[in-house]
């Protein structure tokens, strides 16, 4: 026959192997070693691996104590010392695997966990709950969410007990065993940031021996030590768990509902409280979404129907288009058809009734030929422009004055206007309309989010917590009715069964009315949200149209402001059109100016040198104007032509060619001579007195040539 405890001894000194090496497991094999490679990989985030700060806390009653007696194991050598003592189990065994905090790992390296796990021949699927505590996956992932399991696995044949029996430790192979865990409010520490409250968890594992004596083992493992604290305290005020209780069967039994009841008001207790904090912090909000002014705010808001309508009322039939709105428009002869407003195009220029040659200067709209008679509708664009208007009302304005919109929104001008009508706008100016809006932000709706968020997490945790609860009650109650289970137990513990359940009971309705509480908290919040998201849309709306409003004024002045810089255009073309002419004009007479220089330089030295040049100071002493011009005409005392004066009939004079010589061997080279002086004084001397560009200049230029063409060349 196998000694048990020296196969246990090798299970435990192949510890690593956990949970393969478990000797009695209702899993399969595979199931085993999926577990064992996803402890193996999940090992990192799990343990701390510092010796340093490795402790396993054990609070341990042995047969004969009269107290618990607490152990703080530090390292493997003295776990395992602790645990192979030559006796039995205690009567009652915990055993704390605790975190600095609920995203640390567990205060001891995997060595000494794996070693209480085949020690205790802990059950496999608390490797489950294992895995929802240490650091968060790597990547950036995070733990599974609120993972919430309840497991058991009862071995109460009598037949197979002595397999597996190891008397030298008092364990007859007859047990229960049970895994859970349990979720619940705490508030945060004082150095913690964010919320007050942590949502925070505690998986147990428990087996109880039914026929060794009701000897019972608890693993705990917790974020901190309130679970600790709370089985420590028990120990020594409930009567139920005091050493002295734990002689019999019955009374071993009677302690482990107790025990369970202790994790189970703890997931129970915080709830009200902390929904209460939840509850006021959305109250906070809700009241302020509330109690807004709606009707001031739509008041001082309102909407100017008229103004809106005005710009597409009927246009009145008549010979020529009038505007209807307040934009100033060019006036148009009666020869041009009228015009829908409807359908014609909103621009700041006239419209012509027929197209006419665009000028060359590009500024105008219509021009005309230079020369001859303008187009009447030329004539009709030039006309002056109508008297302007007075400027709009914003459609969103009331008609006496319009609010002051701060921040972007530019301020509506007020308009003198009468007094206020009924059902007009008599707010004060200099009023912001939107200031009881101001508190409506993004980050207001955040906040509601996340109590939204906050409401269901807790009603998941809840629920998932009343269903181990619940699944526990039906696993206690089933065992009254399995024939294996111990008659003594049932004949002396149901009076603790029955008040078991009443206080499971208890906890599970106050946890289902938390939730009936958060259902309606979360009608509220979404009433509340999507009334939140109503005013932001409607503010939204009402600064759209504030800018919208804005953007129409800008564009009426606008269009003002193009209208008057046409009609300067149109001025300035009739100006240019003008100035063309004169150009033209003096051109031609320039060119005339020009032949009649010319000419003039041509013939002033032929007559100078034709005429004497005494004959100018004899005029002047010489009262006789006519015998002077005979007797001193010319240079020459005779002409080149002379009639014969002894037969003065001929018709026609005698050419003296010896004169025309010598009049021509004076005139040509002066004539010359002449005007090569005016083309010197016309045109080369102002060249030669122009600044010339120095020569610091010129290599500057001539090396920024250079350089251009070193570019054009790569």
């Amino acid at each position: 026959m196998v000694d048990r405890y020296d196969k246990l001894e090798a299970d435990c000194r192949n510890c690593n192997s956990y949970p393969t090496n478990l000797t009695r497991s209702r899993l399969f094999r595979q199931t085993l070693k999926s577990y064992q490679q996803r402890l193996s990989e999940e090992q990192g985030r799990l343990f701390d691996p510092n010796p340093e700060y490795a402790l396993v806390e054990l609070l341990e009653v042995s047969d004969g104590q009269k107290d618990f007696v607490p152990t703080r194991c530090k390292s493997l050598d003295s776990l395992q010392k602790h645990f192979q003592v030559n006796r039995k189990d205690p009567r009652c065994r915990h055993v704390f695997f605790e975190s600095d905090h609920s995203r640390a790992p567990l205060d001891c390296p995997k060595e000494m966990f794996v070693y209480v796990m085949s020690f205790l021949q802990v059950m496999a699927p608390f490797m489950d709950l294992l895995f929802g505590f240490g650091r968060p996956p790597a990547g950036g992932g995070s733990k599974e969410f609120h993972y919430t399991s309840f497991r058991h696995e009862n071995f109460l044949g009598a037949a197979q007990a002595a397999q597996y029996a190891i008397q030298r430790l008092g364990r007859s192979g007859r047990e229960i065993k049970q895994c859970y865990n349990l979720w619940s409010a705490e508030k945060a520490d004082a150095n913690d940031g964010g919320s007050p409250w942590r949502i925070r968890q505690t998986a147990i594992f428990h087996c109880f021996d039914v026929e060794g004596g009701g000897r019972s083992v608890w693993v705990n493992i917790s974020a901190n030590d309130e679970m600790r604290d709370r089985v420590m305290d028990a120990t020594k005020t409930c009567e139920d768990l005091r050493p002295a209780s734990l002689n019999d069967l019955c009374g071993s039994f009677a302690a482990t509902l107790t025990t369970h009841l202790i994790a189970f008001e703890w997931c129970g207790e915080n709830w009200r409280r902390y929904i209460g904090s939840l509850e006021s912090n959305l109250r906070s909000v809700l009241d302020k979404v509330n109690n807004v002014p709606v009707e001031d705010v739509e008041r001082m808001l309102a909407v100017d129907s008229g103004a809106l309508l005005k710009p597409l009322l009927p246009v009145p039939s008549g010979n020529a288009w009038q505007p209807t709105g307040p934009r100033r428009t060019l006036t148009l002869q009666s020869s041009v058809a009228p015009v829908n407003p409807t359908n014609r195009v909103r621009t700041g220029f006239s419209t012509v009734s027929a197209p006419v040659k665009r000028a060359p200067t590009g500024l105008s709209t219509v021009s005309s030929p230079i020369r001859g008679t303008r187009p009447a509708s030329l004539m009709a664009a030039r006309q002056p422009l109508s008297p302007p208007m007075s400027p709009p009302m914003s459609p969103l304005m009331a008609p006496a004055v319009s609010p002051l919109v701060t921040g972007n929104v530019q301020q509506l001008q007020p308009q003198a206007a009468p007094s206020p009508a009924v059902g007009q706008n008599t707010a004060v100016e200099d009023s912001d309309p939107f200031e009881p809006l101001r508190g409506f932000s993004l980050e207001e709706l955040q906040r509601l989010n996340g109590i939204g968020a906050d409401l269901h997490t807790a009603s998941l945790v809840m629920k998932l917590d009343a269903e181990v609860l619940g699944e526990q009650l039906e696993n206690y109650q089933s065992l009254w009715t399995d024939d294996e289970f111990p008659a003594t137990i049932k004949s002396g513990c149901t009076p603790h069964l029955s008040e078991f359940s009443q206080r499971v009971k208890t906890i599970i309705r106050s946890l289902e009315m938390e939730q009936a509480r958060i259902a309606t908290l979360m009608l509220l919040l979404n009433d509340g949200r999507e009334l939140f998201d109503k005013l932001l849309q409607f503010r939204n709306i009402e600064q759209s149209k504030l800018f919208t409003a804005n953007a129409h004024q800008s564009a009426q002045r606008m269009e003002d402001v193009t209208m008057d810089m046409h009609r300067s255009t149109l001025n300035m073309e009739a100006a240019t059109e003008s100035m063309h002419k004169i150009a033209k004009k003096t051109e031609r007479e320039t060119a005339s100016m020009h032949i009649i220089t010319l000419v003039t330089l041509v013939f002033l030295p032929g007559t100078f040198v034709a005429v004497r040049l005494l004959g100018l100071p004899t005029m002047m002493r010489t009262r006789s104007f006519d015998a002077l011009l005979t007797r001193s005409q010319t240079f020459f005392s005779s002409g080149m032509f002379q009639w014969d004066q002894n037969n003065p009939a001929t018709s026609s004079p005698i050419w003296k060619p010896e004169l025309f010589v010598r009049f021509a061997a004076i005139c040509f080279p002066l004539m010359g001579l002449t005007i090569l002086i005016w083309v010197f004084l016309a045109y080369l001397l102002p060249y030669w007195r122009a600044p010339k560009p120095k020569k610091a200049d010129e290599e500057a230029a001539m090396e920024g040539l250079s350089e251009k063409a070193g570019l054009v060349e790569e």
